[in-house]
Protein backbone atom coordinates (compact mmCIF):
# COMPACT_ATOMS: atom_id res chain seq x y z
CA UNK A 1 0.00 0.00 0.00
CA UNK A 2 1.28 3.57 -1.12
CA UNK A 3 2.44 5.56 1.95
CA UNK A 4 -0.83 8.56 2.46
CA UNK A 5 0.78 11.70 3.01
CA UNK A 6 -1.44 15.24 4.15
CA UNK A 7 -2.56 17.22 1.41
CA UNK A 8 -3.33 21.02 3.48
CA UNK A 9 -6.23 20.02 5.60
CA UNK A 10 -5.36 19.75 9.12
CA UNK A 11 -6.58 21.03 12.45
CA UNK A 12 -5.40 19.85 16.16
CA UNK A 13 -7.91 20.90 18.72
CA UNK A 14 -8.09 19.95 22.68
CA UNK A 15 -11.98 20.07 22.91
CA UNK A 16 -12.60 16.65 20.28
CA UNK A 17 -14.69 16.18 17.00
CA UNK A 18 -18.13 15.84 17.23
CA UNK A 19 -18.88 14.73 13.00
CA UNK A 20 -17.16 15.26 9.69
CA UNK A 21 -18.10 15.88 6.50
CA UNK A 22 -15.87 15.57 3.35
CA UNK A 23 -18.62 17.54 1.53
CA UNK A 24 -18.37 15.78 -1.96
CA UNK A 25 -20.30 18.42 -4.10
CA UNK A 26 -20.83 21.34 -1.81
CA UNK A 27 -19.37 22.54 1.08
CA UNK A 28 -15.58 20.73 1.25
CA UNK A 29 -14.72 18.99 4.25
CA UNK A 30 -16.05 20.67 7.40
CA UNK A 31 -16.33 19.41 10.95
CA UNK A 32 -18.02 20.00 14.35
CA UNK A 33 -15.82 20.40 16.90
CA UNK A 34 -16.53 19.22 20.82
CA UNK A 35 -17.49 23.02 21.83
CA UNK A 36 -19.79 23.60 19.29
CA UNK A 37 -17.72 25.40 16.33
CA UNK A 38 -17.28 25.12 12.69
CA UNK A 39 -14.57 24.21 11.14
CA UNK A 40 -14.00 24.85 7.51
CA UNK A 41 -11.48 25.16 4.82
CA UNK A 42 -10.53 27.76 1.97
CA UNK A 43 -9.00 27.10 -0.96
CA UNK A 44 -5.83 27.33 0.31
CA UNK A 45 -6.31 25.56 2.88
CA UNK A 46 -6.29 27.69 5.41
CA UNK A 47 -8.99 27.19 8.38
CA UNK A 48 -12.01 28.75 8.71
CA UNK A 49 -13.86 28.71 12.53
CA UNK A 50 -16.90 30.25 13.58
CA UNK A 51 -19.25 29.44 16.39
CA UNK A 52 -22.58 27.68 15.94
CA UNK A 53 -25.35 30.75 17.34
CA UNK A 54 -27.63 30.02 18.90
CA UNK A 55 -26.28 27.10 20.15
CA UNK A 56 -26.31 25.95 24.09
CA UNK A 57 -25.47 22.17 23.85
CA UNK A 58 -23.10 21.36 26.39
CA UNK A 59 -23.05 17.09 25.28
CA UNK A 60 -24.16 17.54 21.52
CA UNK A 61 -24.48 14.75 18.79
CA UNK A 62 -24.47 15.48 15.41
CA UNK A 63 -24.72 14.17 12.11
CA UNK A 64 -23.91 16.31 8.70
CA UNK A 65 -25.23 15.49 5.01
CA UNK A 66 -22.59 13.92 2.19
CA UNK A 67 -22.30 17.29 0.87
CA UNK A 68 -21.74 18.90 4.13
CA UNK A 69 -24.98 21.99 3.43
CA UNK A 70 -27.04 20.08 6.53
CA UNK A 71 -25.72 19.73 9.99
CA UNK A 72 -28.05 17.98 12.51
CA UNK A 73 -27.32 18.47 16.08
CA UNK A 74 -28.83 16.54 19.04
CA UNK A 75 -27.69 17.41 22.69
CA UNK A 76 -27.61 14.69 24.97
CA UNK A 77 -27.70 16.92 27.59
CA UNK A 78 -31.26 18.16 26.97
CA UNK A 79 -34.09 17.28 24.60
CA UNK A 80 -33.03 19.74 22.01
CA UNK A 81 -32.74 19.27 18.76
CA UNK A 82 -31.85 21.30 15.88
CA UNK A 83 -30.21 21.67 12.27
CA UNK A 84 -28.18 24.04 10.70
CA UNK A 85 -27.77 25.06 6.94
CA UNK A 86 -24.07 26.03 5.73
CA UNK A 87 -23.98 27.63 2.46
CA UNK A 88 -22.29 30.58 2.35
CA UNK A 89 -22.86 31.38 5.86
CA UNK A 90 -23.89 29.68 8.80
CA UNK A 91 -27.89 29.65 9.93
CA UNK A 92 -30.11 27.58 11.96
CA UNK A 93 -33.41 26.66 10.38
CA UNK A 94 -34.80 25.30 12.86
CA UNK A 95 -34.83 23.81 16.69
CA UNK A 96 -37.48 21.63 18.79
CA UNK A 97 -37.10 20.01 22.20
CA UNK A 98 -38.34 16.54 22.23
CA UNK A 99 -39.27 14.40 25.15
CA UNK A 100 -36.98 12.32 26.38
CA UNK A 101 -34.10 13.71 25.55
CA UNK A 102 -31.11 12.83 22.48
CA UNK A 103 -28.74 10.02 22.63
CA UNK A 104 -27.98 9.87 18.38
CA UNK A 105 -28.90 11.67 15.45
CA UNK A 106 -29.17 10.14 11.70
CA UNK A 107 -29.76 12.29 8.81
CA UNK A 108 -31.09 10.11 5.32
CA UNK A 109 -29.61 10.05 2.47
CA UNK A 110 -31.17 12.60 0.60
CA UNK A 111 -31.28 14.87 3.97
CA UNK A 112 -34.99 15.23 4.33
CA UNK A 113 -35.37 13.32 7.51
CA UNK A 114 -34.08 13.51 10.90
CA UNK A 115 -34.22 10.40 13.30
CA UNK A 116 -33.75 11.19 17.08
CA UNK A 117 -32.94 8.57 19.30
CA UNK A 118 -33.28 8.79 22.87
CA UNK A 119 -32.60 7.70 26.34
CA UNK A 120 -35.77 6.37 26.74
CA UNK A 121 -35.52 3.78 23.67
CA UNK A 122 -38.10 5.51 21.24
CA UNK A 123 -36.77 6.84 17.87
CA UNK A 124 -38.87 10.22 16.17
CA UNK A 125 -38.43 10.78 12.61
CA UNK A 126 -38.79 14.48 11.49
CA UNK A 127 -39.28 16.50 9.16
CA UNK A 128 -35.38 17.78 7.82
CA UNK A 129 -37.56 21.35 6.09
CA UNK A 130 -38.93 22.24 9.25
CA UNK A 131 -38.60 19.99 12.47
CA UNK A 132 -41.98 18.82 12.68
CA UNK A 133 -42.46 14.87 13.55
CA UNK A 134 -43.47 12.56 11.04
CA UNK A 135 -45.33 9.50 11.76
CA UNK A 136 -45.46 8.12 15.32
CA UNK A 137 -42.77 7.12 17.39
CA UNK A 138 -40.84 3.75 16.71
CA UNK A 139 -40.79 1.82 20.21
CA UNK A 140 -39.30 -1.78 20.90
CA UNK A 141 -36.16 -1.04 22.30
CA UNK A 142 -36.62 -0.57 25.76
CA UNK A 143 -32.82 0.94 26.48
CA UNK A 144 -31.15 3.70 25.22
CA UNK A 145 -30.70 4.09 21.74
CA UNK A 146 -26.59 4.29 20.65
CA UNK A 147 -26.34 4.92 17.06
CA UNK A 148 -28.88 4.85 14.06
CA UNK A 149 -27.71 4.55 10.19
CA UNK A 150 -30.35 5.02 6.95
CA UNK A 151 -30.27 2.58 4.43
CA UNK A 152 -28.73 4.12 1.29
CA UNK A 153 -31.97 4.33 -0.55
CA UNK A 154 -33.59 6.18 2.81
CA UNK A 155 -36.10 3.53 2.93
CA UNK A 156 -34.66 1.92 6.07
CA UNK A 157 -33.42 2.47 9.15
CA UNK A 158 -31.36 0.41 11.47
CA UNK A 159 -31.43 1.52 15.21
CA UNK A 160 -28.97 -0.38 17.57
CA UNK A 161 -29.33 0.65 21.53
CA UNK A 162 -28.06 -0.59 25.33
CA UNK A 163 -30.40 -3.32 25.19
CA UNK A 164 -27.90 -5.48 22.70
CA UNK A 165 -30.34 -5.54 19.97
CA UNK A 166 -30.21 -4.18 16.33
CA UNK A 167 -33.79 -3.27 14.97
CA UNK A 168 -34.37 -2.39 11.24
CA UNK A 169 -37.64 -0.24 10.62
CA UNK A 170 -39.46 0.92 7.68
CA UNK A 171 -39.48 4.58 7.22
CA UNK A 172 -42.41 5.04 5.27
CA UNK A 173 -44.56 3.05 7.69
CA UNK A 174 -42.52 3.75 10.71
CA UNK A 175 -42.97 -0.29 11.61
CA UNK A 176 -40.32 -3.12 12.76
CA UNK A 177 -39.22 -5.03 9.41
CA UNK A 178 -38.86 -7.76 11.87
CA UNK A 179 -38.02 -8.79 15.27
CA UNK A 180 -34.89 -7.81 16.92
CA UNK A 181 -31.91 -9.17 15.94
CA UNK A 182 -29.21 -10.60 18.41
CA UNK A 183 -26.03 -11.85 18.94
CA UNK A 184 -24.00 -9.15 20.69
CA UNK A 185 -23.52 -9.83 24.75
CA UNK A 186 -23.36 -6.66 25.73
CA UNK A 187 -24.68 -2.86 24.78
CA UNK A 188 -23.99 -1.81 21.09
CA UNK A 189 -22.54 1.63 20.07
CA UNK A 190 -22.34 1.36 16.03
CA UNK A 191 -24.49 0.53 13.17
CA UNK A 192 -23.45 1.28 9.31
CA UNK A 193 -24.97 0.11 5.83
CA UNK A 194 -22.37 -1.33 2.76
CA UNK A 195 -23.02 1.18 0.13
CA UNK A 196 -25.02 -1.49 -1.42
CA UNK A 197 -27.33 -1.51 1.43
CA UNK A 198 -27.06 -5.23 1.10
CA UNK A 199 -24.98 -5.55 4.86
CA UNK A 200 -25.27 -4.01 7.71
CA UNK A 201 -22.58 -3.64 10.38
CA UNK A 202 -22.85 -3.78 14.23
CA UNK A 203 -20.25 -3.08 17.16
CA UNK A 204 -20.60 -2.60 20.94
CA UNK A 205 -19.43 -3.11 23.96
CA UNK A 206 -18.59 -6.18 24.36
CA UNK A 207 -15.45 -5.77 21.45
CA UNK A 208 -16.60 -7.56 18.43
CA UNK A 209 -18.26 -6.40 15.05
CA UNK A 210 -20.69 -8.30 14.01
CA UNK A 211 -22.48 -8.62 10.01
CA UNK A 212 -25.91 -9.06 9.05
CA UNK A 213 -28.02 -9.77 6.01
CA UNK A 214 -30.03 -6.75 5.47
CA UNK A 215 -33.06 -8.97 3.54
CA UNK A 216 -33.11 -11.74 5.77
CA UNK A 217 -31.87 -10.51 9.30
CA UNK A 218 -29.45 -13.85 9.28
CA UNK A 219 -25.98 -12.87 10.96
CA UNK A 220 -22.99 -13.33 8.00
CA UNK A 221 -20.13 -15.56 9.34
CA UNK A 222 -18.88 -15.62 12.60
CA UNK A 223 -18.39 -12.13 14.47
CA UNK A 224 -14.93 -10.12 13.93
CA UNK A 225 -12.81 -9.78 16.94
CA UNK A 226 -9.25 -7.81 17.86
CA UNK A 227 -10.58 -4.67 19.50
CA UNK A 228 -9.89 -4.77 23.50
CA UNK A 229 -12.15 -1.52 23.84
CA UNK A 230 -15.87 -0.72 22.99
CA UNK A 231 -16.83 -0.54 19.10
CA UNK A 232 -17.87 2.98 18.80
CA UNK A 233 -17.42 3.48 14.89
CA UNK A 234 -17.79 1.74 11.44
CA UNK A 235 -17.91 2.60 7.72
CA UNK A 236 -17.53 0.20 4.92
CA UNK A 237 -15.23 1.00 1.99
CA UNK A 238 -17.64 2.39 -1.38
CA UNK A 239 -17.03 -1.00 -2.75
CA UNK A 240 -18.56 -2.88 0.63
CA UNK A 241 -15.55 -5.18 0.78
CA UNK A 242 -13.98 -3.00 2.82
CA UNK A 243 -14.72 -2.37 6.96
CA UNK A 244 -13.03 -0.14 9.23
CA UNK A 245 -13.76 -0.54 12.53
CA UNK A 246 -12.57 1.99 15.82
CA UNK A 247 -12.03 0.89 19.68
CA UNK A 248 -12.16 3.37 21.99
CA UNK A 249 -12.32 3.20 26.12
CA UNK A 250 -13.90 7.18 26.48
CA UNK A 251 -16.50 7.05 29.03
CA UNK A 252 -15.87 3.74 29.70
CA UNK A 253 -15.44 4.02 33.76
CA UNK A 254 -13.68 0.28 34.24
CA UNK A 255 -10.88 1.29 31.35
CA UNK A 256 -7.40 1.77 33.47
CA UNK A 257 -6.21 4.31 30.57
CA UNK A 258 -7.85 5.96 27.56
CA UNK A 259 -7.05 4.57 24.54
CA UNK A 260 -8.44 4.00 21.15
CA UNK A 261 -7.65 1.74 17.84
CA UNK A 262 -8.38 0.92 14.13
CA UNK A 263 -9.02 -1.84 12.68
CA UNK A 264 -9.40 -2.55 8.75
CA UNK A 265 -10.82 -5.68 7.09
CA UNK A 266 -9.98 -6.46 3.85
CA UNK A 267 -12.45 -9.43 3.41
CA UNK A 268 -16.14 -8.87 4.88
CA UNK A 269 -17.99 -10.68 2.32
CA UNK A 270 -21.04 -8.74 1.20
CA UNK A 271 -24.73 -10.38 1.94
CA UNK A 272 -25.18 -12.02 -1.39
CA UNK A 273 -21.81 -12.55 -2.62
CA UNK A 274 -22.12 -16.28 -2.41
CA UNK A 275 -25.74 -16.89 -3.42
CA UNK A 276 -24.78 -18.23 -6.95
CA UNK A 277 -22.59 -21.21 -4.93
CA UNK A 278 -25.47 -21.23 -2.93
CA UNK A 279 -28.06 -22.02 -5.42
CA UNK A 280 -25.84 -24.50 -7.26
CA UNK A 281 -25.00 -26.46 -4.44
CA UNK A 282 -28.45 -26.07 -2.32
CA UNK A 283 -27.00 -25.82 0.79
CA UNK A 284 -24.53 -23.87 3.17
CA UNK A 285 -20.88 -24.44 1.57
CA UNK A 286 -18.91 -27.38 3.61
CA UNK A 287 -15.50 -26.39 5.16
CA UNK A 288 -14.04 -27.92 2.09
CA UNK A 289 -15.74 -26.29 -0.31
CA UNK A 290 -14.98 -23.17 1.61
CA UNK A 291 -11.57 -23.31 1.42
CA UNK A 292 -11.85 -23.76 -2.12
CA UNK A 293 -13.96 -21.04 -3.35
CA UNK A 294 -13.05 -18.55 -0.07
CA UNK A 295 -9.79 -17.08 1.10
CA UNK A 296 -8.91 -15.04 3.78
CA UNK A 297 -12.51 -15.53 5.34
CA UNK A 298 -13.39 -17.81 8.53
CA UNK A 299 -15.55 -20.45 7.76
CA UNK A 300 -19.38 -19.62 8.26
CA UNK A 301 -22.63 -21.25 7.18
CA UNK A 302 -23.87 -18.78 4.41
CA UNK A 303 -26.36 -20.27 2.51
CA UNK A 304 -29.60 -19.20 3.09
Amino acid sequence: MPSLQPTGYTSEDSVGYEAFSFGHGGTGPVMLLGDMRLRRWDRAGAPITEELAPSGFDTPKAVFSSDGRTLVVGDKGSSATALWRITGGVRQAWRTELAGGTMAVALSPDARTVAVGGPDGVVRLLDAAGGRTVGRPLTGHDAPIRAMAFHPDGKTLATVGADQTLRLWDVATQAPMRGPLTGHTNGLTAVAFSADGETVATGGVDQTVRLWDTATGRAIGPPLTGHTEKVTALAFSPAGTGLLTMGDTAGDQAATDQSSSLRWWESVPPAKSFDPLCSIIGDSLSEVEWSRHVTRVPYAKVCR
